[in-house]
């Protein structure tokens, strides 16, 4: 209580060890070195910054690979509990031309949506990278020195640590791209009760496209990009029964409020069978255990699509909204996607 709002800068040190060290939570720490220093080959860097449906549902190596080698690929990925926009303004202060931040919030979830409140998530996240707090303008975000009292009294951690949460899991369970590997088991895990509404108005304010839009003007200021698209959902747990009829004007509102590129349709990533298909195979099965996680076989299908996305943003010139209406975007879907994960596992 005793520091102003207005406070832009903490600088802290660390007062224990990486108590976090070897949870994939921790590992953020790894992803934030990737990010300050990761130009391989003088490639450009794409970094793509979403809650865990990217930990989850990213095939980085393949994504690398769709681009033709291009650029480098971070996976971002944060628990949806935290704030997106405080890391992609971190990584803003590291890029250089041409790098690519992609934007790819579960459109439910608050901390992915831009709200300013942060988790004491976000400490675990860095714990072993503390520096992560100088390169954000602190005043823009709120609640930093709640949840950093609750982070040191191990309030979070140790009553979540009761269920296996994805922020638990050993980091061998990350490759060095950010991926999520190990043992995700196939299909469905159970069915669902809760259901998810597209809502553009409530999930895209003015204010939280306003600090959207903050952000972006650092990523342009380095003469880099962010884009905007949209994390894959469980096509099952979506409640809106008519919604092949609303993606288009569901997107075209993001497309209006943020200053950055929309670069999909929301509809592309609504993912999984639209009904229960008894005679589909486990191993194609595109989602696993939450409404944003993918299979390893969703994880592909994601990518390949993201792929084309950027590559028609490219393509379109690299400035403006390049997204397609839902129709027209699924004529250009794959045909055919790889089963196994392939290089970078």
């Amino acid at each position: 209580d005793s520091f102003p709002a207005t406070l832009k800068t903490v600088v802290l040190n660390a007062q224990r060890g990486p108590v976090f060290s070897r949870i994939a939570e921790g590992a953020f720490a790894m992803k934030y070195a990737l990010v300050r220093n990761y130009h391989v080959n003088n490639l450009k860097k794409i970094i793509v910054i979403s809650g865990s449906s990217s930990v989850h549902s990213l095939n980085s190596a393949l994504l690398q690979k769709q681009l033709n080698d291009v650029y480098s690929v971070v996976n971002y990925g944060t628990n949806a509990a935290n704030q997106s926009l405080f890391f992609a303004e971190a990584v803003s202060r590291y890029l250089q031309e041409g790098d690519i931040v992609v934007m790819a919030p579960e459109w439910t979830s608050n901390g992915s949506m831009g709200d300013p409140t942060i988790s004491s998530r976000m400490f675990t996240s860095n714990n072993q990278s503390y520096d992560i707090f100088r390169d954000v303008d602190l005043s823009c975000y709120e609640g930093f020195w709640a949840a950093w009292q609750e982070f040191q009294t191990g309030k979070d951690f140790f009553a979540s640590a009761k269920v296996e949460r994805e922020y638990q899991y050993d980091t061998k369970f990350l490759n060095p791209y950010g991926d999520r590997i190990g043992d995700k088991g196939i299909g469905r895990q159970g069915e669902w009760t809760t259901r998810l509404t597209l809502n553009a108005n409530n999930q895209l304010t003015q204010t939280r496209a306003a600090a959207f839009n903050r952000v972006n003007a650092l990523i342009r200021a380095k003469s880099a990009a962010m884009v905007f698209t949209f994390a894959p959902c469980d096509v099952l747990r979506i409640q809106n029964a008519d919604w092949q009829e609303i993606v288009d004007a569901y997107t075209a509102h993001f497309a209006e409020m943020l200053d950055c590129p929309v670069i999909s349709n929301v509809a592309t990533y609504f993912m999984g069978a639209h009904d229960l298909d008894a005679d589909m195979t486990p191993e194609r099965q595109e989602m696993y255990d939450s409404a944003w996680h993918c299979s390893y076989y969703g994880a592909n299908i994601r990518t390949i699509e993201l792929a084309y996305d950027i590559q028609q943003f490219l393509t379109k010139g690299g400035t403006a909204d390049s997204y397609e209406n839902y129709l027209e975007r699924e004529t250009h879907k794959a045909d055919s996607y790889p089963l196994t994960w392939g290089e970078g596992a």
